[in-house]
């Protein structure tokens, strides 16, 4: 068996988890310093104690990874920051996966991209104040077609640049 596996230890907002083969589940997560990364979490739709609920979508973790020529594999983690308080309602909570689509769908695997981290982050964060909601959405598009250096020629609708820049349809935010 080859020599090449090491330990990773890094810190990540998961984007999305799904669930793969029987036990296994895949997380994507973004992590400020390594970028996008897909990890299989061995065993975790099987165990509970071992990841005991830290696989969630927008939860920022600790993740010690380890790394093998076909990828990461997610040895064990722990919650840094879960958003809790963004969760007394069904937009917020619309809202912060919304954020992860966003920044799912803009970036590469393995390339950092610290700025647009810290608007996930913020933005996620600004949902468990009180700030109206309209305006963390705004703030977070803005924000993001900033970091993503999106200047268009004339101002549009943020699904239309969000689609042309990335090729991936935006789902719609309801107004329930």
């Amino acid at each position: 068996m080859s020599s090449f596996s090491r330990n990773l230890t890094d810190r990540g907002i998961i984007l999305s988890t799904t669930p793969h083969r029987e036990t296994d589940i895949r997380v994507d997560f973004f992590s400020k310093t390594q970028g996008r990364i897909s990890c299989y979490a061995n065993g975790a739709q099987r165990s509970k104690k071992r990841f005991m609920g830290s696989l969630e979508t927008t939860f920022h973790i600790e993740a010690i990874l380890d790394r093998h020529p076909s990828g990461y594999t997610l040895r064990e983690c722990r919650v840094v920051q879960s958003y809790f308080q963004m969760r007394r309602s069904l937009r917020h909570i619309q809202s912060a996966f919304y954020m992860t689509y966003v920044c799912q769908k803009s970036l590469a695997f393995g390339q950092p991209n610290p700025e647009l981290f810290d608007v996930l982050d913020n933005s996620l964060l600004a949902l468990c104040q009180d700030t109206p909601l309209s305006e963390i959405l705004h703030t977070f598009e803005n924000n993001y077609l900033e970091v993503e250096g999106i200047q268009p020629e004339r101002p549009g609708r943020f699904s239309q640049l969000f689609e042309s820049y990335t090729g991936a349809i935006l789902p719609s935010l309801s107004h329930t």
